[in-house]
């Protein structure tokens, strides 16, 4: 076929195709992450007009990077399981069943004030991280622990 190449995956990490743009598909993001970006030859934005549009073009991405950033600089002070936990907290205060935070204690065998620590640090980020469909703006900043 004209136009098609294969591609073997045999060592492809210095690849430097110059046919070849993007990064990895990201189902999290919006659009799966693909995105246009117009570029130069060597891969700075351009100066016209083109490129002033580009560079003014929201991110809808921004908040939702910038919120997993968070939460990964968190989980480096924070355990897997104590993130866990608060996020389990916060699921169920947030649905019809809600269950108490000794609850989620006894059962994720943490102290409640660890769970309490994590809590505190994921409450800024609720809003980007819980979708709109599950619950409000207003029904997340009402949680208290």
């Amino acid at each position: 076929m004209l136009g098609v190449r294969s591609r073997s995956g045999v060592d492809e990490s210095a690849d430097k195709d110059p046919a070849r743009v993007g990064g990895p598909y990201n189902p999290l993001l919006t659009h799966g992450g693909l995105t246009t970006v117009v570029s130069g030859g060597s891969g700075e934005l351009m100066s016209g007009s083109v490129g002033k549009s580009q560079s003014r073009s929201s991110n809808p991405d921004k908040y939702l990077i910038q919120a997993f950033s968070a939460i990964s600089a968190m989980s480096d002070r924070r355990s897997p399981i104590s993130v866990a936990a608060a996020v389990i907290y916060i699921i169920t205060q947030l649905s019809n069943d809600t269950k108490p935070l000794k609850d989620i204690s006894i059962v994720t065998r943490l102290a409640k004030g660890t769970i309490k620590n994590s809590y505190k640090d994921l409450h800024p980020h609720l809003s980007r991280i819980i979708p709109d469909w599950f619950a409000n703006e207003e029904d997340i900043k009402s949680l208290r622990i």
